[in-house]
């Protein structure tokens, strides 16, 4: 079962999962080994422990569920295939795509990370995220008694191909999806109706025959950027990897050349010295 963190901070954290082609996602929260917490958000000081605790919510779709991506802490976008039904049984509309955009309202007592965006249009640069670790209505209660958390769901739109893999940008503006066809492309979600733009064409990386996964990272330069990843072939025998870099944070991308995966890894920069958009350093609340 695929998991897709979207934040881990101090001793909390929150993700979701979802089995394949299945029509749900589970939202899945937690609380790691018991620790002290000073209260700096909350009526009155002092400390309190944290004892490891866990605890998922079921939430269903009309539509078969093929990938989950991060945007920010309390939001994330829902891929999946259609379903209709056919002699008596549910089947998947295969290059049929719906996107959904979901985002977690935090209930009461949920620990969350309340983010600052003002969703500036593409070609604009955006302010950096503000970030707080806060909990609902200021007050941290055990998990168990944190309400079930209500999901607001936007559709983003049905596309007529098939997703490989998908990355959102962590400011909301933008997902960069790979193609079963291998395209890339830019989905502008600043825009109604959602606008595509095409960023590799198929057949423009010669010696790839898919792309398998896109992660999202900012550098030690302080640039976000995404990676895509494609199998190993003759051609890249362990792998290769695209590079494509917002260096003003506008979404307008720079697009590298593939490289082969190990070369990248080795030359390109130090894996230490970035940070994935999910794991803060955070263990005060705001």
């Amino acid at each position: 079962m695929p998991e897709v963190p979207l934040f881990h901070a101090g001793a909390f954290g929150l993700g979701v999962r979802y089995v394949p082609h299945d029509t749900g996602i589970e939202l899945e929260f937690w609380q790691s080994a018991p620790r002290a917490y000073t209260r700096t958000a909350f009526p009155t000081t002092g400390t309190i422990e944290v004892g490891y605790e866990h605890r998922t919510e079921t939430y269903s779709t009309d539509y078969a569920v093929t990938h989950v991506a991060a945007e920010s802490s309390v939001a994330f976008f829902v891929v999946g295939h259609p379903v209709r039904e056919h002699a008596g049984e549910r089947v998947a509309d295969q290059g049929t795509t719906v996107i959904e955009r979901w985002e977690v309202v935090p209930s009461r007592g949920m620990p969350y990370l309340e983010a600052h965006v003002d969703h500036r249009p593409l070609g604009t640069p955006q302010t950096e995220l503000a970030l707080h670790l806060r909990c609902g209505d200021g007050v941290l209660s055990p998990l168990r008694s944190i309400p079930r958390p209500h999901i607001d769901r936007r559709p983003i739109g049905t596309f007529d191909f098939d997703v490989a893999a998908l990355a959102a940008d962590p400011d909301g503006r933008y997902l960069i999806v790979a193609n079963m066809d291998l395209a890339v492309l830019q989905l502008d979600l600043t825009t109604l109706p959602v606008a595509l733009q095409l960023l590799v064409a198929p057949g423009a990386v010669s010696g790839i025959d898919g792309w398998w996964s896109i992660s999202r990272l900012r550098g030690s330069d302080g640039v976000k950027r995404f990676e895509l990843f494609a199998p190993p072939t003759r051609t890249f025998l362990e792998g290769a990897v695209l590079v494509l870099r917002d260096p003003e944070n506008d979404g307008v991308l720079d697009i590298g050349t593939a490289t082969d995966n190990v070369l990248h890894t080795e030359l390109t920069y130090d894996e230490r010295e970035q940070t994935d958009y999910v794991s803060y350093d955070i263990e005060l609340f705001d």
